[in-house]
């Protein structure tokens, strides 16, 4: 089974206690992303989502320079880089989260999202077909299909 390892993002953009929920919103704006590890000496230690940013901020109207501790959510479900693809999907689906920090010595390292994995599926199911198909009679698509 594929490990975390190869489908990681490596790249996670992070903030900081000091950070407000502004300072965490820009960050999702600027980098096009869908959420935000806090840490705390590179220690992952709460995340801030889009869905966060939807269903407390705007739906509770919390002030945009109150503190991420205030939005923040403090259970963090972690993986390491060696766990195996098809685990952490599984993983996700019991704790119904959509994104994992990736922890090696108690350290962020990576994360992985629940659209990183089914990237990987997608990837390894056309490897599949596409070995698996004889192809010889061209249909014009770009494909052969066996008379």
């Amino acid at each position: 089974m594929e490990k975390l390892s190869k489908i990681m993002i490596k790249k996670v953009v992070t903030g900081s206690l000091k950070n407000t929920i502004h300072d965490v919103a820009k960050k999702m704006k600027k980098y096009d992303i869908s959420c935000v590890i806090i840490t705390g000496n590179k220690k992952p230690i709460g995340i801030i989502t889009e869905k966060d940013m939807a269903q407390k901020v705007v739906a509770k109207k919390m002030k945009l320079n109150d503190p991420v501790t205030k939005l923040m959510s403090k259970k963090l479900v972690t993986v390491n880089p060696d766990m195996n693809v098809f685990s952490s999907a599984k993983l996700m689906e019991k704790h119904n989260v959509k994104k994992l920090p990736v922890v090696k010595s108690g350290m962020l390292v990576a994360i992985v999202t629940q659209t990183d994995i089914t990237r990987h599926y997608a990837r390894e199911r056309k490897r599949f077909v596409m070995k698996n198909l004889h192809l010889k009679k061209d249909l014009g698509y770009g494909f052969k299909l066996n008379k």
